[in-house]
């Protein structure tokens, strides 16, 4: 299928914002608003988070994703099916290697001015339980703008 990569990138990069939080003091139950705008200013105008060594997976998964499903065709409907779950497989890559790459460069003091207090927890799901058939559709939906 011919998709919209750019997109893409904008949903899968929604999705990690939905889901990660940044506390700055540990155990406490309200996220830090300036971490939380820092944090949503370098996922949408930078690249620092994105996903250079799995992105090119979830690429091909789409490339393979059939365009629609003909349910009468047997071969039609396992192609779809195995496409969805190839695009979802890719996904949770995708997402397992910004949530690292999230939490390393929070961890590092030389990434922020001296005197910037760091977030004592940054809050990542557990991806497998993110990536549903809901999210596949999502991405897949944001595939075909």
């Amino acid at each position: 299928m011919k998709y919209n990569w750019p997109a893409v990138v904008k949903e899968f990069r929604a999705i990690v914002l939905e889901n990660v939080k940044l506390y700055a003091v540990h155990d406490e139950p309200k996220v830090d608003p300036g971490l939380m705008e820092y944090f949503r200013m370098e996922m949408r105008e930078t690249d620092t988070f994105h996903p250079w060594d799995s992105d090119g997976q979830l690429s091909r998964a789409l490339e393979k994703m059939p365009v629609s499903c003909n349910y009468r065709s047997c071969k039609s409907y396992w192609a779809y099916k195995e496409g969805k779950e190839n695009i979802g497989d890719a996904l949770y890559e995708v997402l397992s290697e910004m949530g690292d790459s999230i939490t390393c460069h929070f961890e590092d003091k030389w990434n922020f001015a001296p005197g910037v207090k760091l977030p004592d927890d940054v809050v990542m799901p557990h991806w497998d339980r993110i990536v549903t058939n809901k999210i596949v559709n999502r991405i897949i939906k944001a595939a075909k703008k």
